[in-house]
């Protein structure tokens, strides 16, 4: 790397090995542009810990990650950087053992720096796009000779060819000598341009700004410069017009028009544009196809693009399945959330999603296969095919690691659910069973299948398995007959709550001492008083025989069927209304759990 460095900033005579007038060789001289990069920094201090502390970014996804060593704490990491941690990345979580931070922007860089016997965290939010080799590097396309007008395909044949040759190996030195030495060549705009790109892959963006400055801004290459100088400094990201306008493709020959267009769709993204990003891509896939832009180094920033997309719009547009590994709502309120209906312009772009993530050469497998079919099932749901949703899910389940294979299965049943299909859900959470139940592959054996949203789904599952054992037509006369008996009760607690006012007015009347008002019952005891009342007997009316005998049959304890007196009965038995209404709710119940 230091002898790429080193031909940067050397003049061409001494690389070219020919003599050269003093004029050339002074102008073949790289010169550094002065250039502000970064718009804001900060320094966080990290704590002595035992071992080094690893870093690893994702500047599109906005993610940040330290992992310790393993004989370290991550939690001691995560309290230490929580006491210092900016505006930039305030957000801190532990996961998976490593200590992952959240930034505002998506325009951010960062490294660890030792200094002295202390080592910092900076992190940089950019001006422009990320630089840095890694994911978060600029795409690179190999420029084939023959097609953009250089001669002869590889191994080529003029300086420039040969250098495009080695640059596309990963040969640097050698293809540096050949740029320099091109530099006198009609292919100067193509050399200043690689030249620049080995700088920028050097860690040296100031030395590559003044190699795109040098190549001009007329021609084909002289525009690929201009996107280059826009991605370090950031002139053009302030909108989604100015993008489209510096990565215009009119006129550019294969493959620089697939970069250009790649390049804006990067831009866009990192900008935090994300459904115009997705649009873009979008649209060179549906009129070229997948391999026209897709391609050679920029296959992965094409699945990191629509990845990203495709979470931002899930939770945009379906808040009922976010992330499971984020969200703990139940299933049974998932599956039965209605949604509210999409606006037309909302499924047009879930649909343009969805067709771009199926455009994809083999999107079952490859880079970010897993993730980008957890985060296309959700939407396929909520464009109404939740059963392909789960389709998707449950394809790529041979191919889930155990540690993450509980929660691809409970996205999968869940996904099914809200179809609802339930004989597809009961699969697979049957082989969620089968694969991780009793002794268990995956991590923490079946406590996995415990989380409150295993046993909701379970549980749906089981309730929807009851409901299928009771045919259409069965359940139809159960659920007449039941209408028709509560029916019957209705009418019958009318009933009673009669009887109970009018014995309510009774019980007051006797007990404020008046004299009972009912007619029947004052007739009845003037006729058992009468001669008529007791058979035309004046005696037998008098008498107190039958009275006394039966009231003492009524006071033993044979007379009232082994019960206690009267006086010491239960509330129930003093009152005939409550007794009533207790035989109704017991019958209500009876009738709902057979039901």
């Amino acid at each position: 790397m230091w002898n790429v460095a080193i031909l940067a900033l050397m003049p061409a005579l001494a690389l070219a090995g020919k003599p050269g007038n003093p004029a050339t060789t002074a102008a073949d001289n790289p010169k550094g542009v002065r250039m502000v990069i970064s718009a804001t920094t900060e320094r966080i201090p990290l704590p002595h810990m035992g071992g080094p502390i690893a870093l690893s970014m994702d500047a599109l996804a906005r993610r940040i990650r330290l992992v310790p060593a393993r004989r370290d704490n991550a939690t001691a990491l995560a309290n230490h950087i929580a006491k210092h941690v900016g505006l930039l990345c305030p957000r801190i979580a532990l996961r998976d053992g490593a200590v992952e931070m959240t930034c505002r922007s998506a325009r951010i860089e960062a490294q660890v720096t030792p200094q002295g016997k202390d080592s910092y965290l900076d992190i940089n939010e950019l001006r422009g796009l990320p630089w840095r080799p890694g994911a978060d590097a600029p795409p690179s396309y190999h420029y084939d000779p023959w097609r953009t007008g250089l001669g002869q395909s590889c191994p080529g044949k003029s300086h420039a060819a040969r250098g495009e040759c080695e640059f596309k190996e990963g040969h640097q030195l050698e293809a540096a000598i050949h740029f320099r030495a091109a530099l006198d060549s009609t292919s100067r705009q193509l050399a200043c341009v690689r030249l620049g790109d080995l700088a920028i892959a050097t860690g040296d963006p100031m030395i590559a700004a003044g190699w795109y400055r040098r190549a001009g801004t007329f021609g084909s290459f002289g525009r690929i410069a201009q996107e280059r100088l826009c991605e370090l400094d950031g002139s053009c990201l302030e909108s989604t017009e100015q993008v489209l306008r510096t990565f215009d493709t009119a006129g550019l020959p294969e493959p620089l028009r697939a970069e250009s267009i790649l390049r804006a769709a990067r831009a866009e993204a990192y900008a935090g544009r994300l459904p115009s990003a997705a649009h873009v891509l979008a649209r060179q896939v549906r009129a070229h196809g997948m391999a026209s832009v897709c391609r050679e180094g920029g296959e992965l920033l094409c699945r990191r693009i629509l990845l990203e997309a495709m979470r931002a719009a899930e939770i945009a547009f379906d808040p009922v399945i976010p992330n499971s590994k984020r969200d703990a709502q139940p299933s049974s309120r998932r599956s039965s959330t209605v949604m509210p209906p999409l606006e037309k312009a909302e499924r047009e772009y879930l649909e343009e999603l969805v067709e771009t993530y199926l455009a994809i050469p083999s999107w079952e497998k490859g880079p970010l296969a897993l993730e980008m079919a957890e985060s296309a099932a959700p939407l396929a749901a909520r464009l109404g095919a939740p059963a392909f949703g789960g389709n998707l899910l449950a394809a790529l389940a041979p191919q889930v690691p155990d540690a993450q294979l509980a929660d691809h299965l409970l996205l999968a049943a869940e996904t099914f659910m809200r179809g609802p299909e339930w004989a597809r859900a009961r699969l697979v959470a049957e082989y969620a069973q089968s694969r991780l139940g009793g002794k268990g592959r995956g991590k923490g054996g079946n406590s996995a299948l415990r989380s409150p949203r295993w046993t909701a789904v379970y549980r749906a599952l089981a309730l929807r398995a009851e409901q299928d054992e009771v045919s259409p037509s069965v359940r139809a006369a159960i659920e007449t007959e039941f209408a028709a008996t509560l029916e019957d009760l209705r009418k019958a607690s009318e009933t009673i709550e009669k009887a109970d006012s009018v014995l309510g007015g009774t019980r007051a009347a006797k007990s404020a001492g008046s004299p009972p008002t009912d007619k029947g019952t004052g007739a009845r005891a003037a006729h058992a008083a009468s001669p008529e009342g007791s058979g035309g007997n004046p005696a037998r009316a008098a008498s107190p025989v039958g009275t006394g005998a039966r009231a003492a049959r009524a006071a033993s304890p044979e007379g009232t069927g082994g019960h206690a007196a009267p006086g010491a009965a239960s509330s129930e038995d003093a009152d005939p209304s409550a007794k009533a209404r207790t035989a109704i709710a017991k019958n209500v119940d009876h009738n709902a759990e057979s039901k």
